[in-house]
């Protein structure tokens, strides 16, 4: 399995969440995900945003080691 982030900055003048984004993960053929995400311009907003994002990647790419 294998993941990957397209992200794109935050508009704000679109308040409302991008349909690419409210749809993620989307899943691809292989078992491969691709997560869309507008990313806030203040850069700590960014990382904390990335973060949250990435955190269950991780949690599941563990799972799959363990099984390993």
């Amino acid at each position: 399995m294998s993941w990957g982030i397209l992200a794109y900055p935050l508009d704000p003048a679109q308040p409302s969440i991008p349909q690419a984004e409210q749809f993620s993960p989307w899943s691809l053929d292989g078992g491969r995900k691709i997560v869309f995400t507008s990313l806030p311009h203040v850069a700590s907003d960014a990382v904390t945003k990335l973060r949250v994002l990435i955190a269950p990647v991780t949690a599941e790419r563990d799972r799959w080691q363990a099984q390993a």
